[in-house]
């Protein structure tokens, strides 16, 4: 994919960034790598349903399958993480 579609589409659409203790079920997570988008999901919890505050992640991993997981347990770099939320 090329970042600069996906970043098009977070604009167009007009998604904006939030903190991850506003996170809600319906927004997006999206898991950087060196500035380039490497991974997004979709927040299923929210962090403060979760007495560790982490929010639950529902995502396909690659060629595999979809999984929900904790944000902080996948096979993406973990160094910057944003959270988006659309606005109408």
């Amino acid at each position: 994919f090329d970042n600069s579609s996906i970043r098009q589409i977070l604009e167009d659409d007009k998604y904006h960034e939030i903190q991850k203790e506003d996170a809600l079920p319906g927004d997006i997570v999206i898991y950087f790598n060196e500035g380039d988008i490497e991974h997004s999901g979709i927040i299923i919890t929210a962090p403060s349903e979760s007495p560790l505050k982490i929010p639950l992640v529902y995502s396909k991993w690659g060629k595999y399958s979809e999984v929900i997981h904790l944000q902080n347990y996948c096979p993406y770099h973990q160094s910057e993480i944003k959270y988006y939320r659309v606005v109408r």
